[in-house]
């Protein structure tokens, strides 16, 4: 517990086509600036491309979308068939069968929740930075913000602020 009375914890995954070594530095930086600011807080820093945690009755799969090295084009911000794929075999691989599952990623600078797949559901959330030049010209110019998840008794409650 924080000292607010909450629990609260930090996910981050670090392997994106954007920060690389730098965004690592960061978050280890953070991660130790919290321990003395919220002391019993919690902060994970995910090298791998994709990773899980579980959270209660959740298994939530976290992704910047990209990776550092392979993923050029990664996930887009609507699921195609290549992408189920991908997941669903996370899902079984990790056997996370028994979990209510999101699958969440970053990178596209869109917002699009999908809560029609049998496995899981797909949360795109938009970038706090804005699109490049090139990616407003190219797709789409996007949006730039946040969204703040609260979890309380395995509900979700989404609350997005746009810049």
């Amino acid at each position: 517990m924080s000292a607010l009375g909450v629990k609260v914890k930090f996910y981050n995954v670090v392997n994106d086509n954007h920060g690389g070594d730098f965004s690592h530095i960061v978050n280890l930086y953070a991660q130790n600036a919290l321990k003395h600011i919220l002391p019993k807080c919690e902060y994970h820093i995910f090298d791998q491309f994709i990773n899980h945690y579980i959270n209660e009755q959740t298994a939530v799969i976290l992704t910047h979308g990209k990776d550092k090295e392979f993923s050029k084009f990664g996930f887009d911000v609507k699921l195609n068939d290549k992408a189920k794929s991908h997941i669903n075999s996370y899902i079984d691989i990790h056997k996370l069968h028994d979990y209510r599952v999101q699958f969440k990623k970053g990178d596209s600078h869109q917002q699009l929740f999908d809560f029609t797949q049998p496995k899981f559901d797909y949360l795109n959330y938009m970038a706090l930075s804005p699109a490049s030049e090139w990616v407003s010209t190219n797709f789409a110019k996007g949006r730039r913000g946040f969204t703040i998840e609260t979890l309380q008794d395995n509900v979700s409650q989404f609350t997005t602020f746009e810049l």
